[in-house]
Order: structure tokens, then sequence, then C-alpha cells
């Protein structure tokens, strides 16, 4: 069954009548085509002659491929391929890409018919009777034109020849100005678009892209409009000559002025409420019309939110009413309409209405011809819609998580001698997989250090293959179980089946990107190399990810599909296979079901039967599993489950994958169904086949009732799980009794593709991803920093409440924007500094000085447009020393030049610790993030994997969890969790014999600043020693330097930025690299703030007087100017 959330394919429909005999993809420069969707709130997009249109990425090397569509468009002339896809409204998911090939051709006088045919066509007068002209009515057009009234005798004439007249030419004696513009350009259903009167000759223009989409403008005449446009029928829903009376009369229509006169026009007419007058409450006081109004609006509003209620509302077919009643009940009233049932069918042919003075001699005559041409109008398709059937897993969202908790709680089971599995267990098997995942970084943020790679050396066997398989995202470890069954001799076919054929397209896809991001490799190729023939084929179809997900069945394709298997396999002699691979690689489960019961009445054989009869080998076997999860997935996976543990021996591979994937998913649906197969419980099979901690987990993700003894986790919670006191009772200490978890609701798995995860080593090593070369992300993250001054003990131990929040604190810098920015001039005084013999270094500097980082980059951008070179190669073939380096520093990124002062620090022999310390100590998390992308996109290297191999202990662990860029960043202070924070500091610390160094690296790299400062306020309290002190004491070396800088930093930025400038110019020599980091990082965010500092500690004359004694010449010049001192 497909998934709820599944978006409808758009349609693409070209807007015309077609021409019999002439071919449906041959179109003019002249047509516009639709793009339809019957998902609610869908978003389309559309590509022309391009790739896959991609709604998250549009551009292509800075070519627009991707087009949201907002309206109809015409096509440039040529072979055209238009491929459109549906998103829906949260951008989570996405239909199937529909694509057609259209042959457009030149817009001519002889492409289309005469203007006044087309708009004109087959007139009928439905107020009177006497122009009733049965026979002159073409009845090959009824359904295109829904019986247009007479327009020679019409009250309506005056309108309908204005109409007509707008299309044509601007009509200056009406109020409504032409042409109409039948494109929906701005979002709305209808737009009106006057035009002006062309100078001279000059036709209007045509706006049409490089891709092949266009947007015409209008001629002034009826020649120009036809040649722009071609005929349009007025009946496609974007006007009505009823609209436009509407419009001509100034808005407001009497009764009896217009007659509907078609069932689009009838929908239009009808008055609903004033929405924007609607108010919290309704009138009431006895204004019952106002109050229906009130509750149809609401009614509306509540459909608009809740699927549900739209599916239920919208199925049944309901006649008049025989009862409507209000009762009070406390704080709500209840309003029960009570509707008859209607059960008659849809008539073949529609409901023609007519006038009601309009004789019966003539409404026979009308019914007479009506019926006298039934046998010649081909039958429409019957179309059914399939319910969604409710899915349910046996692992839910655990109700109170704590990520840090449960981080902490493995953390105690791996450490020290032996292993508390039943913790491990505990966690991981009653947590949902998004948890899970939150755990996985929690843990590596706060230790520094992988848990998967901690678990696989502390477990073994089928337990430790379990327990990585639930850290993991589902679709990477989807990718790595294919993987698996692909490499090395041999292929496991039975991996590749049981994956392609149940999962869905946007799992496919997710499946596909993530195989190659983490193997480097390509799944298709991988899949060609090592399958062959049919089986191979059906393969590659299954892993485009592109069968129809609709819910719709079409009853009268699934006789035509079902006649087309039985020619291709049981009618003829040998087997069509690739007829076979077309019908299941691409149609709908719902269609394919339907396929499946025609196919019983066809042959009077099951599918099943057919397929065993027909096919052999890995074909045979992923067609029948096509066919058995078609008809009921969790059916497949019960049959899949017997056979992993029927017999003797047991599959712990099949076993494990199916219910670590399917736990969440349909698991309940699973064990529903393996009972009604096999009169057991699989639960039971479990048990009989599995053993010691192993049977634990797989008993938990069953759902099933487990003993288990943690000694780190709390278990039980509000939602309903069994805790402590609930337990059984076992000798002489209680058991824990884990059950079905919370009872939260279900929420869906989102399908994101996911981040790249510490996998074991028998696994492939993830390769590294080429990433663009360059990262367009803004110079200066203008950032508030936190408090940086550290709170009184005296005023935060007295404060109620307990939690509230630190005020922000305004930062400024001592550069900005230059007032009179101009990128050309400043380009061309870069250009002529340079020219000739000779560099105008000052020239340079003034420009450089006093231009902020994004200014900078526009000139960098202006250069190159100029004059065709890159100003920075430029700039380093200019300069030297001291000075090339500011440059340089000041041309990049600032994400650039951390990322390249990184690097520097970590090449060659010895490692410069303080580099690492000063910028991932003082980043933000957005920051940190910016940086780790653009250090591997540059050096194809990722940032944690080189600090993990040049350090080593602690400081790797500290580091590693500062690269993770997790750190709280909110001002909400706890104060009593600071209380707590400061104790377990006091007591990892001076309390203990030794350091708990992993205590204090938890608590200085997840906290946020707000909540440190209030930590180290209340330690202060405990300890009687400033928590520097108490680190200096605990710890040394690189950790101590770690450790301080991150405090230093929470009490004071600005102050510690003040010392490592002090540092970078005391004593003998300058250490410039320091310097020009400080100032160029610095410079635009909290530079005066620093410098305050600087003087207050330093004095001397302040930081322009230490520039000015360390530095000289143009090198000088420039730091003080980006100091704010010249």
């Amino acid at each position: 069954m497909m998934p709820a959330v599944a978006v409808m394919p758009p349609t693409i429909v070209p807007l015309r009548n077609h021409q019999p005999g002439g071919p449906k993809t041959k179109l003019d420069t002249n047509t516009y085509i639709e793009l339809r969707t019957e998902t609610p709130y869908a978003k389309l997009f559309f590509s022309v002659d391009g790739p896959k249109p991609n709604p998250f990425q549009t551009k292509i090397g800075g070519k627009e491929v991707t087009h949201k569509y907002v309206g109809p468009f015409t096509l440039k002339p040529g072979r055209r391929e238009l491929m459109a896809i549906a998103v829906s409204r949260d951008g989570l998911h996405e239909s199937r890409v529909n694509s057609k090939t259209f042959i457009v051709e030149e817009a001519t006088e002889s492409n289309h018919g005469n203007f006044d045919d087309f708009w004109l066509a087959a007139p009928l007068n439905s107020r009177s009777s006497s122009h009733l002209d049965i026979d002159s009515v073409d009845l090959s057009k009824l359904n295109d034109y829904n019986l247009m009234k007479d327009y020679n005798s019409s009250p309506a004439n005056d309108v309908k020849s204005k109409v007509r007249e707008a299309w044509t030419k601007p009509n200056s004696g009406s109020k409504i100005d032409g042409p109409i513009n039948p494109v929906n350009y701005n979002g709305t259903q209808l737009n009106f678009f006057g035009v002006p009167a062309q100078l001279g000759s000059n036709p209007a223009l045509s706006q049409v892209s490089s891709t092949g989409v266009g947007f015409s403008a209008y001629g002034t005449s009826s020649h120009d409009f036809n040649a722009t446009y071609g005929p349009y029928n007025p009946n496609t829903g974007y006007f009505t000559e009823q609209m436009l009376k509407k419009l001509e009369s100034g808005g407001k229509v009497e009764a009896g002025d217009v007659t509907s006169h078609t069932v689009h026009e009838q929908r239009l007419a009808i008055e609903y409420p004033d929405v924007a007058s609607k108010s919290d409450t309704s009138p009431g006081n006895g204004q019952w019309k106002e109050q229906l109004d009130y509750m149809y609006i609401s009614l509306i509003e509540h459909a608009k939110e809740a699927a549900d209620f739209r599916h239920e509302i919208g199925q049944p077919k309901m006649g008049q009413v025989i009862s409507a009643t209000l009762e009070e009940d406390k704080d709500v009233y209840h309003f029960l309409v009570t509707f008859s049932k209607e059960d008659k069918l849809n008539e073949t042919v529609p409901k023609l209405t007519l006038h009601p003075s309009t004789p019966k001699k003539a409404e026979r005559k009308l019914s007479s011809k009506l019926s006298s041409i039934k046998p010649n109008v081909k039958p429409k398709d019957e179309i059914d819609e399939e319910m969604v059937l409710a899915k349910q897993g046996t692992v839910k969202p655990w109700a109170g998580f704590d990520a840090e908790a449960d981080a902490e709680a493995l953390r105690k089971a791996m450490k020290g001698l032996g292993t508390d599995e039943d913790t491990i267990i505990q966690v991981m098997g009653t947590r949902c997989n998004q948890q899970r995942q939150d755990i996985v970084l929690k843990y590596k943020s706060i230790f520094g250090k992988s848990l998967m790679a901690d678990l696989a050396s502390e477990l073994s066997g089928n337990l430790c293959n379990a327990v990585l398989a639930l850290c993991q995202p589902l679709i990477e470890y989807d990718a790595q179980q294919l993987r698996k069954a692909i490499k090395g001799l041999g292929t496991d076919e039975d991996v590749l089946v049981e994956i392609f054929s149940t999962r869905t397209n946007n799992e496919i896809k997710g499946i596909v990107h993530t195989y190659k991001t983490l193997f480097g490799r390509d799944l298709e190729n991988d899949i060609v190399s090592d399958t062959s023939g049919n089986f191979k084929k059906m393969l590659v179809a299954l892993a485009q990810g592109s069968r129809d997900e609709a819910l719709t069945v079409n009853r009268t394709r699934a006789r035509e599909d079902a006649e087309e298997l039985y020619k291709a396999g049981e009618e003829k002699w040998g087997t069509d296979e690739s007829r076979f691979n077309v019908i299941l690689a691409s149609r709908s489960a719902a269609q394919l079901r339907a396929v499946f019961d025609e196919y019983s009445k066809v042959s009077k054989k099951d599918i099943e039967d057919a397929i065993k009869s027909e096919m052999s080998g890995d074909l045979r076997r992923i067609m029948l599993a096509i066919v058995r999860s078609v008809r009921s997935t969790p059916g497949y996976f019960a049959k899949q489950l017997h056979k992993a543990m029927k017999g003797a021996g047991t599959d712990d591979h099949t076993l494990i994958r199916i219910i670590v994937s399917r736990s969440e998913v349909d698991m309940v649906q699973i064990k529903t169904e393996f009972q009604k197969y096999y009169k057991q419980h699989l639960s039971e099979y479990v048990r009989d086949d599995t053993s010691g901690d192993y049977r634990k987990l797989l008993l938990i993700l069953l759902g099933e009732i487990v003993e288990l003894k943690p000694k780190y986790v709390a278990v039980g919670d509000s939602a309903g799980s069994i805790d402590n006191e609930a337990a059984l009772p076992v000798e002489t200490s209680p058991e824990v009794l884990v059950e079905d978890t919370p009872q939260n609701p279900d929420t869906p798995q989102t399908l994101d593709t996911p981040q790249t995860l510490d996998t074991p080593q028998t696994l492939d090593t993830p390769h590294t991803l080429d990433t663009p070369q360059t990262l367009d992300t803004p110079q200066t993250l203008d950032i508030p920093q936190n408090l940086d001054t550290p709170q009184k003990p005296t005023s935060l131990h007295n404060i109620e409440p307990d939690y509230w929040d630190e005020p922000e604190t305004k930062h400024e810098g001592t550069v900005k924007d230059y007032k009179d920015f101009n990128p050309t001039g400043d380009a061309e005084v870069l250009r002529k500094a340079m020219k000739g013999l000779g560099t105008d270094e000052k020239a340079i500097t003034s420009v450089y000085g006093r231009r902020s980082a994004a200014q900078r980059r526009v000139i960098v951008d202006t250069y190159k447009t100029m004059f065709g070179k890159d100003l920075l190669k430029e700039l380093k073939g200019e300069l030297g020393g001291s000075l090339r380096l500011l440059v340089w520093a000041l041309t990049v990124s600032r994400f650039e030049f951390d990322a390249a002062e990184l690097r520097k620090a970590m090449k060659g022999l010895g490692t410069k610790e303080s580099v690492l310390v000063e910028i991932l100590c003082t980043r933000t998390n957005q920051e940190i993030a910016a940086i780790s992308q653009v250090y591997e996109s540059t050096f194809g290297r990722k940032l944690e994997d080189d600090i993990a191999s040049e350090t080593s202990g602690h400081f790797r662990r500290l580091l590693v969890s500062l690269v993770q860029g997790n750190r709280d960043e909110s001002t909400r202070v706890d104060m009593d969790k600071a209380r707590a924070d400061a104790k377990d500091l006091y007591e990892a610390g001076e309390k203990s014999w030794g350091t708990d160094e992993c205590r204090f690296n938890v608590i200085l790299v997840s906290r946020s600043p707000a909540h440190l400062r209030a930590v180290f306020t209340e330690y202060s309290k405990l300890s009687k020693k400033n928590i520097l002190k108490a680190i200096r004491s605990e710890m040394s070396g690189d950790l101590h330097t770690g450790m301080s800088t991150i405090v230093k930093c929470v009490q004071n930025k600005t102050g510690y930025f003040a010392e490592r400038l002090y540092d970078s110019m005391k004593g003998l020599g300058t250490d410039d690299d320091t310097l020009i980091r400080v100032v160029v990082s610095r410079c635009e965010v909290d530079m005066l703030e620093i410098k305050t500092q600087f003087a207050r500690k330093y004095g001397k004359g302040g930081l322009g007087k230490w520039i000015m004694d360390d530095t000289s010449g143009d090198y000088r010049d420039l730091l003080l100017m980006l100091v704010g001192e010249k």
C-alpha cells in the first residue's frame, strides 16, 4: 500500500482542441501548456530539454534549468522534452517525474481555425426555446463548450461582444481593458492586463527564455493576438462571460441578470460567506443565517488542516438533510446533521441544465439527440480510488527523551571492566530511529568519540550487528546492506530483491544518493556489473525510483494490462519478459492489484502461478516479490521472516534487516499476517530461534515484554511505560519490564539523506565526496555574542524564579560598509595600482582598509567582469611579505581564511594547537559548520579526520566535540541545572582522587555560554576557588589550554582576543599570523570592545600604539585602518 503522503504526479495538458487524425505531440508556438495535479497545495516544477526538475537546485552553472510553474506557457520551435514534478507543501515528498515530448512548429495563420468559429462555436440559447435548434449543434463539441448561450439573441449580447473585443483589441469604450491574459503569472486565479497603444508598427515584444519556455506579451490587433496566442478556449477555468459581466456592472449582479449556463459557471456563481469577516466567535443573538455562515467557514478552515476529515467527508454521496440538532454539553456544543444516503451511479453523459422556460418538447428533442450518439462516444475509463490502510510500528518516539542522558548512560555502560548490555538494549531498543541519531550525534559531541566504534569494540556477534544497525539512519542502513550484497565474490540477490521491491520512490532515491556518498560508487553501475539478463533490467528499472504512486485505479487500463501479460506469457510460445518488466516496474501498487484481479479472470490462473510457470531463477524471485509486496507488504515480510527462521539454523542477517527496517513502519501488521499464515506468534518463533541479549533486543523491537536490569538508565514514563515499581520482582532486586514503549502518536519517518556516520571496519570506508570549490556564504555573520562579563555570585544565587534569560549584548566593529561605495571605481583604482612597473601599495591599502568584507567580494567580482582577471592572483603577484598575507585574508571569505589557517596549523611536522583552540573555541555553531564544509571542499579532507590524526587523548576528544558545532546557544539559564553542573565539575575534579576529564568535556562543550557563566559562579561557591584555578590544578598541557580558552571566552570573549593580540606582539618579534587572524576575523564584529579591553589591561597607548611600534610600512597602515586608528 502506498503511503498516505504520496504526491500525485502532474499531468501535462496542451490547451487546444485536438485535430482529428493529427498527432497529439505536435504543437505550435502559440499553444499553451498547462500542468495539473490532484494533490492539494502541491507545488509544480518543470524543465525543458534539461535534467530532471530539481526544486531545491533551480540553477546549474548559473543557468536556470528548473522552473516553478505559475501558469500556462508556450514552447520554442523544435523537439522539446518537457519534464514535470509535484512537491508537497512541506517539501518532504515529491511525485514521480512525468515527461512528454512535443514537436513544436512556428505558428502560422494555417495552424489554427477561424477565431470566431472557435470562440462562438455551437451557440445555443438557454433563455428562449425558439432558438434551441438542436440540429445546428455540433455535438462533438458539447464537452468543450458546455452548450453556450446563443450569441445573437441573448440578453448578454453586449457583454459577449465585449468579451470578443477584449480578446482582439483594446476597447476604449469599455471598462474592461484588454486583451485578457490567460496566463497565471501572479499565483492568482485571474489576471487582467491592458495593453497601451503601440508606437508605429512595432509589435509587442515576446520574452522567451533560452530554455525554450516562452511568456509572450500581447499584440494590438486581432491578427497580432492570433499570431501570438492562437485560438483559446474560454471554458478552461480562467474566466467566464458571467465574470466579465460582473466586472462590467461594477461587481454588482442582481438576481436574474445573468443565467448560469455551464456547469463550470454554476460553481463560480455560488456566493460564499465573507471569510474576511469571520471572528473567533459566532454572532449568536438569534442571527441564525450568520450562525450558519460562521459554521460553514469554520468547517472549511478545519478541513484545510485535517487531511483525514477531508478524506472521510469527501467519500460518501449524501442526499437531503433529514434532521439537524444542536446540543449543549458542558464547555462545548454538539451539532449533528443527518443526511439521506444517495447511492445512484453517475450518469455517463453530463446533465444539461435548461432554463425553466424551455418547453418539454425541446427537452425531449435534446434528450433524444444525445441518446442517439451514445454508441459513437467512447466510454470513459472506470476510475476508482483505494483507501490508504493505516500502518503501525512497534517502536515509537520515547516520551521524555533526553539525548544527553542516554548518551551518558551508554558511556557508563561501556566504561571500565565489563559491559552493561541491558542498558544498551534498553536505550537502543526503545528509542525511535530519529532519537537514536540524536544520541549518536550527542555522544560524539560530548565525548569526542564515535558511539558506533565504541559499541563495536564492546559487543560481538549478532547483538553487535543488530545494535549497529539501529545506530544508522534507515536509508544509510539499506545502502550498506546493498553494498554488502554486491561486494566480493557472488551476489546476495535476496537482499537486492527485498529492498528494491518494497521501498518507496523517495526511499530508493535516498538510497542511491547515500550509496554514492558512502562508497563513491554508482549503485546502478554496480547492479549492472553484478547481475545479468532480464533480472538486471528489472533491478535497473526499480532503481530509478519512478514507479507511479497514485492511489487511483483505472479498471479499463487494468484489463488491458492483464491481457498484455497473458499474451506475453501463457498465450504464446516462450515469454516476453520485457512486457512483464514494464508493467510490474512502473504501475502503481493500487493499479497492479487491479491488474492481478483482472488477470485471474483472463487466464483463470493466479498471477503468481503464471509467473512460476513462465519465469525461473532470480527473475522469478523478484517478480514474485513485487507481486506479493504489492498485494500485502506486511504479508511479504511475514513470509520472509518465516523463511529466515524455518528449518535448521537461522538467517540472522535477514532477521535483523527486516525487524530493524520495519519496526517503526508496519511491524504490528507484519505480526498479524505472520500469525494468520503460520498460526503462531512471531515472537514465539524469535524466542525459539535466538538466545541471550540478542533475543532480548529483537523481542523489544517487536513490542514484547522483556526482563531487563539496566544499571545506568531510568525506565518508565508518564506515557504508560512500565517503571521499576511495576516490574516483576526477581529474587533480591527488581527487574525492569520493557513493553511497547510510550504510547505516543506515530510520526512519519523523515527520509532526508542522512549524515555520514562512523561505520564498523567490516564495511567499505566511505569516500570523500567532491563538493563545489566555492561556497556562497556571507563574508561576515552579524551574530550577537553572549555577555562578556560574568554575573556576580550574590545576584545569581538570589534570583527568583530560577529560570531567566540573559539580555543580548550589542557589539560593534571598526570596519563598516563604506557609504559612497563604487565597485567599478575601486576596481579601476586597483587595476591602475598594479599596472606597469611597480605597485602603488597605498592605493591598494586605501581601498582594502575602508571597505567591508561584503563590499570587497563585490570588488573581486567586478574586477573579473571588467578586466577578465582574478584579482586575488593579481594581488599575490604584486605584493609580498606580511602585507600580501593580510590582503589575501581580506580578499577571501572568513570561512575560507579560517579553513586555511586550520590546515596550515596541522600540515607538516608538528601541530599548532593554539590555532586549533582559538578558532574552534571562539566560533559559533553556524561558523564551525561552514568552516568544515569549506575545509572539505578546498582540501578534499574532512576536518574532523585531520584533527583526530594530529592530536591525541582527551585533547583530541575536546576538539572533536567542538568541531561537531552542537553547543546550546540559547540565553536561558536554569539555576537548578547550573548548580547540578557545578557540583558535577567539583566532584569530577577537586573532590575526587584524579580527574574525570570526560565530565568537564561534557559540560564545557555542550552548555550555552549563558548557562556556563552561572555554572562558574556556582562553582566558586562550592570550592571557594575560581574555575580557571581549578582547571589549572587539575589539568595540564594542551587540554589545560583548551579548557581554559573555553572558560575565558565564556566569561569575556573580547578580553580573550585582547590577550591574544598582546601575546602576538609582546617581547621580541611579532607573531604576524596571530595578529592578522585576530584583526581580520574581529574587525567587523567586536573590535571596539577588544580595543577597550586591551587598553584596560595593557595600557601604554592602547592597541594602535602597540601596532605602530611592532609593524611598519603599508602593512602597518592597513592594520591601523582595520582597527580604526587611521
